[in-house]
């Protein structure tokens, strides 16, 4: 079985976005943060690539259970520090990727210029969307899904 397909079992049926919305992200040996880290698509996509270590916020217990199967079979559970909803907390990482369904409105502007790569979900119903996609204007557009609703922005630093 396939990852797309094992990720679909589990009722996780997007981890072939993975690869779309994160291909331009050098994860080699760096630490990454995850908000929005969902049943642990991303991370594992994220430490499959070469991610260190993994800060990873998700409100959804039912999504972290979910997690706990994913990590104990990749043998990566110890790679990630797993948290609760994310309220604007201070980003330490050199890689943030977000997509939490709308917390990107909580977004300061200072932690994307700290940050050496990123990629951030931008959602059609976000209140902010037009600060955003002005914040974003030079980024990497890496993925829009089917329904046009989100759009994802990415931008390297090297």
């Amino acid at each position: 079985m396939n990852l797309k397909e094992y990720f679909k079992t589990l009722g996780c049926d997007y981890f072939d976005e993975q690869y779309k919305s994160y291909k331009v992200i050098d994860f080699d040996g760096k630490d990454v943060t995850i908000i929005g880290a969902d049943c642990g698509t991303t991370i594992l996509f994220a430490k499959v690539n070469g991610a260190n270590r993994i800060i990873a916020y998700e409100k959804d217990e039912s999504k972290r259970k979910i997690w706990e199967i994913v990590c104990t079979r990749f043998l990566i559970c110890e790679d990630v520090e797993w948290r609760g909803e994310w309220k604007g907390e201070r980003i330490t990482t050199p890689i943030l990727i977000m997509d939490c369904e709308g917390c990107e409105e909580k977004l300061e502007k200072s932690m994307l210029d700290e940050r050496e790569q990123y990629c951030i979900a931008v959602h059609e119903w976000t209140k902010n969307k037009q600060t955003l996609e002005e914040w974003f204007k030079n980024d990497t557009i890496t993925y829009i899904t089917p329904d046009q609703k989100e759009k994802i922005f990415c931008k390297t630093r090297k």
